[in-house]
Formats: C-alpha cells, structure tokens, sequence
C-alpha cells in the first residue's frame, strides 16, 4: 500500500458457507487491513467502511449483535478504537424491479429501462436501515443495507461513492 491519499487498503476471505469460523475470519481480517494501513500512512485509520455480501435482511439483527462487537474489539485490540465503523451489505438477490414513470414505446428497448447510475433511496426502502437500491449498469440491481454508521455518510454520499469507485 502506498501512501496516496486515493489508495486504499482492503482484504477478501473466501470460507465455506456452513464454516462457523467467522469470528476469526472476521478479526483476522481487520486486524489485518488495519495494520497495513498504519505501516503505510503512520497512523491510524479514522474510518473504516467494510463491505460485507451474502447476507439476508433477516440475518442483520445477528450482525449487529455479533458482527459490529467483534470489528470494535479487533479495532481496540489493534490500538484504533477512535476508528468509526460503517458496514455495507450489498445484494443482488431482491425482488424490487425499478422502472421509468413514463416509458415511450418507440425507445429502444434498452432506453426504456432506467440509467445506469440511478438510486432509489425513497418509497421502496426499509424504514429502519438507511438503504437505497443502485441501479449499477444497465443489467444489474444493486441493493446496499448500510447496517451501522458512525461516519455520517448520508445516501447520496455512498451511492456517489459506489458510482464513481
């Protein structure tokens, strides 16, 4: 990892879906990610935004529960408990369709669907969780579940975000 403010330092783990390693996975990883960060730059991270995939809605209270403890004790075991955690679970396995209010059949088929680049952070989201629907090219949905935030990233932030990556 270099020192460039733009360049950011992140880790990946594969483990079997019925593996209940992910406690350690998990700190490993953290403790991981945070330690090249402080080699590199000299300090610290103040954020830490984690993108986690292959979770249900109804596994985010379990997450939360087990998940966002275990991040902050890895943080604080690794000497950055001032670091803010915010945690992101994408989807791609949801039944929201979104399409154009006013759709002119003359289009091409293909101008006929929504842009590339559209969020949907209204209407069709959770009342709870801060989450917006990312429409991410033109054949895939995306859905983001922002689970915890202690950064303030508001939703326009992170789907700008997500969009310009």
């Amino acid at each position: 990892m270099k020192s460039h403010p733009c360049d950011f330092v992140g880790d990946c783990v594969f483990q079997e879906p019925r593996r209940d390693e992910k406690i350690e996975v998990i700190r490993g990883v953290i403790l991981n990610v945070v330690n090249r960060f402080k080699i590199a730059r000299g300090k610290f991270p103040k954020d830490v935004i984690i993108y986690r995939n292959g979770s249900s809605e109804g596994q985010y209270p379990l997450i939360l529960k087990y998940e966002i403890p275990l991040i902050r004790s890895a943080l604080d075991e690794a000497g950055c408990s001032d670091t803010k955690i915010t945690v992101i679970v994408s989807q791609k396995m949801h039944n929201v369709r979104l399409a154009l209010a006013q759709i002119n059949e003359r289009d091409r088929a293909p101008d006929q669907n929504i842009k590339p680049g559209t969020v949907v952070d209204v209407g069709a989201v959770h009342p709870v969780y801060n989450e917006f629907y990312l429409n991410s090219h033109v054949s895939l949905q995306l859905d983001y579940n922002q689970i915890t935030a202690q950064l303030s990233y508001g939703v326009s932030d992170l789907a700008d975000y997500r969009v310009n990556a």
